[in-house]
């Protein structure tokens, strides 16, 4: 019977072989002794099985301070903060008094100092699991889906990030939308080896919520809300990787560097309509996995941009003064060329330059925020049978719009629109270009 012999095995994996041992566990599994490594059709296969092998494991072991398979679980610790005491009355009694850890309490256990808690790949482990045991710089601690024990005896019954009621089944669409927004904000800013895997290392959430849903999954967005979910802004990572492959369409988070928030605003209302998208899977048979392109076909209020004129004041001269570059104004045919409007570009090597201003830059109106007027019962009554033939929504009142600015691309001779950021709007000019006509164009954004 061929086999590995256990002393020729990195220590990370001998630790995981002692701890399952000890616990009594006879099966242990490994990502990299159990997906044949360099046979792509092999990892695309198991990579989509994420979700079963995650959710059903009996504990998950993650040696999270190592940052690789020779740091292993158990190792030296530093010494923790202590005081020696002696108790007087009750005899030769010694205590030593320690320093219970915050990371739990106050950090919410995000453990972000931790190697294993950076890599991108570790956030689905973690969440899709029923326990787990971290081995940390400082200490162990427990973890399931009631919450979380340390070592040193501190405790918290508030999940990481809870899971559970959508795993039950008895999670509302809002709610799992909610969740999913949060696990975004979490997963976007981690380090991937391979970019291209920004989908697959979350394909077992996505296959878990799409459950839940019944709904489609497209390029990391839900079809059903895919408007709002469009309207997503970044924070720039410092010093990004450069990436030289396809990771997904330009209106995807996935293809942001930096942390993303989703926008999971009730009081949102979608004015652009997505009217087709398509999208070519690596795998097909994975829905959840990596993506080869993906393209959204959508009509709304679309405008040029133009760089406004207006100077950018103190605050920009003092962002200059500290080497940081101010947002870029612009003004549309509606404002003249004195609008403060800010462009909020995605790349921040786009916007520390000019480039920007070479391009043929439009803005397409996606929606906005603000809230329903209150009228009277029978004036509500028209307005209701109004809006279920103009399928609009006369009665609410933005406060705020979101402009996805988007410019010109040609690929093999077709023009496509990309997207390169996003803009807040103005009520007045929200409300100017929803209600002009000729405003409104179909466009096509990859």
């Amino acid at each position: 019977m061929s086999g590995i012999l256990v002393t020729d095995l990195p220590k990370t994996f001998r630790d995981a072989v002692l701890v399952s041992r000890y616990l009594g566990i006879p099966y242990l599994w490994i990502d990299s002794l159990c997906i044949i490594q360099g046979d792509t059709e092999d990892w695309a296969h198991e990579s989509s099985r994420m979700l079963n092998v995650y959710s059903d494991a009996y504990v998950v072991i993650a040696a999270n301070h190592a940052s690789d398979s020779a740091g292993g679980c158990f190792h030296i610790r530093p010494a923790r903060i202590s005081a020696s005491l002696t108790l007087p009355g009750i005899g030769h009694v010694h205590a030593q008094l320690c320093a219970n850890s915050d990371e739990i309490l106050y950090a919410n256990a995000e453990f972000s100092d931790e190697p294993l808690t950076k890599r991108a790949w570790a956030l689905q482990e973690r969440l899709l699991a029923a326990r787990v045991i971290h081995y940390n710089s400082g200490q162990m601690y427990f973890e399931c889906r009631h919450g979380m024990r340390s070592e040193d005896g501190c405790k918290t019954d508030k999940p990481y990030c809870d899971l559970s009621h959508v795993m039950q089944n008895r999670s509302s669409a809002r709610k799992a939308l909610e969740t999913w927004s949060s696990i975004i904000w979490k997963y976007s800013d981690r380090d991937l080896t391979n970019p291209a895997d920004k989908f697959p290392a979350l394909s077992g959430i996505a296959n878990l919520l799409g459950g839940l849903l019944k709904d489609e999954y497209v390029a990391g967005l839900w079809s059903s809300v895919m408007v709002q979910e469009l309207a997503w802004h970044g924070l720039w990572r410092q010093n990004p990787q450069p990436i030289n492959e396809y990771v997904g369409p330009s209106w995807s988070w996935a293809s942001f560097q930096g942390t993303v928030v989703l926008n999971k605003k009730l009081n949102w209302r979608s004015i652009a309509i997505v009217e087709d998208w398509q999208i070519e899977l690596t795998n097909p048979d994975d829905h959840y996995g990596q993506v080869k392109s993906a393209s959204v076909h959508m009509r709304g209020p679309l405008t040029q941009l133009t760089k406004s004129m207006i100077p950018g004041g103190d605050h920009a001269e003092r962002l200059e003064r500290a080497g940081v570059r101010p947002h870029p104004n612009f003004c549309t045919k509606y404002s003249g060329e004195v609008s403060d409007t800010r462009l909020v570009l995605d790349k921040q090597d786009l916007n520390s330059s000019d480039q920007w201003q070479g391009m043929d830059i439009k803005m397409l109106l996606l929606g906005g925020y603000g809230q329903a007027s209150p009228v009277p019962p029978c004036e509500a009554e028209r307005k209701e049978a109004e809006s279920k033939q103009d399928k609009s929504d006369g009665n609410f009142k933005f406060k705020e719009g979101f402009g996805l600015v988007v410019t010109l691309i040609n690929v093999n001779g077709v023009i496509y629109m990309k997207r390169i950021g996003w803009t807040p709007l103005h009520s007045n000019l929200v409300e100017k270009l929803k209600e002009t006509t000729e405003d409104w164009d179909t466009i096509t954004i990859i």
